[in-house]
């Protein structure tokens, strides 16, 4: 099973998003 790399980058980006945006909202409770 190949994983293409661009696909693997773009999950990592949403993934990185998803947890800065979770910090945010964290931050400021």
């Amino acid at each position: 099973m190949s994983v293409n790399r661009s696909s693997v980058r773009h999950l990592l980006s949403i993934y990185s998003q998803l947890i800065n945006h979770y910090s945010y909202i964290y931050k400021h409770l």
